[in-house]
């Protein structure tokens, strides 16, 4: 829902004045960040996901270029778009249920997976209720019901064996380490020309899930090193974005695109030359290689 205010703001007035009309300016918005909130995300996709999210009918692209205009949608790479400072406005219960769902990938469990487990132990309960019922009626059921939930003492004594001694490879899964400050260090050396990152504790979360995807430490100094060399990355765009830490750990699929160059420069901003690089001993010792850079 829209903060108070927004009917009186600039950006408003003007996306109203554009698609004559403040009602539909207000109803497209809401339709808009209706959307983005039920799946706890500022990204849109494509224009034509965005148009569809906001329930625009008019020329395809229109609502769209108006939106990021008004400064209501960011361009943050050559046709994908994002809601502008979405986590800055967003609702109490959207960013808590964030806050949740990053918790729970520290801890390496899923909501799919706690879903799950609900699921079986909810069908469990109603096989032990059914059970129940079978046994009550005194039918050829029931027996086989008692059979079934009563092993023998020795079957039960393995059962409880094999259940309370977990082989201790599978209770202590673990992945690939990659420091905060050692992430800050080779971004600060790959792309000294974007902002320093701050060492905060969300970010300290964030690169804890990142670093459970599989080959993100691995290619982590390339996908800087491709951040630092982009020219997009570096604000040389319509809209002046520029990539930052944050964003590289807050979205899970941001370093999977930076490797397949869909940050790289076209061949037409190849002439231009690379965006500039300096070297910093800082990377050397965030990756222990001894100064190579």
């Amino acid at each position: 829902m829209a903060r108070p205010g927004l009917t009186r703001h600039r950006k408003f007035l003007r996306l109203a004045q554009i698609v004559a009309s403040e009602a539909l300016a207000l109803g497209h918005l809401e339709f808009l960040w209706e959307s983005a909130y039920e799946v706890g995300s500022p990204e849109c996709g494509t224009s034509a996901e965005v148009e569809a999210a906001a329930r625009w009918k008019g020329s395809p692209g229109a609502l769209t270029a108006a939106l990021v205009e008004c400064g209501f949608v960011d361009e943050v790479a050559p046709g994908e778009f994002e809601i502008h400072d979405f986590w800055t406005h967003a609702p109490r219960y959207v960013i808590n249920r964030a806050q949740r769902e990053a918790a729970r990938e520290q801890r390496g469990v899923s909501l799919s997976q706690i879903r799950r487990e609900a699921g079986k132990k909810g069908a469990a309960a109603r096989w032990q209720e059914q059970g129940k019922q079978v046994a009550s009626d005194g039918n050829r059921m029931a027996s086989e019901w008692q059979i079934a939930t009563t092993p023998s003492t020795q079957h039960g004594k393995e059962e409880r064996e094999s259940t309370s001694s977990p082989p201790a490879a599978d209770a202590a899964p673990s992945w690939p380490s990659l420091t905060l400050e050692q992430a800050i260090g080779i971004w600060v050396a790959t792309c000294p020309h974007l902002s320093r990152p701050r060492p905060t504790e969300r970010r300290r979360r964030q690169l804890a899930a990142r670093c459970r995807d599989a080959g993100f430490v691995d290619s982590f100094r390339d996908v800087c090193m491709r951040i630092g060399r982009s020219r997009f990355c570096g604000g040389h765009s319509d809209r002046g974005w520029r990539a930052d830490l944050g964003w590289l750990l807050e979205r899970p699929e941001a370093w999977v695109k930076v490797l397949e160059g869909k940050y790289d420069d076209a061949p037409q901003q190849l002439a231009l030359g690379p965006a500039p690089i300096s070297a910093d001993p800082y990377l050397a010792l965030a990756l222990g290689e001894g100064g190579r850079q």
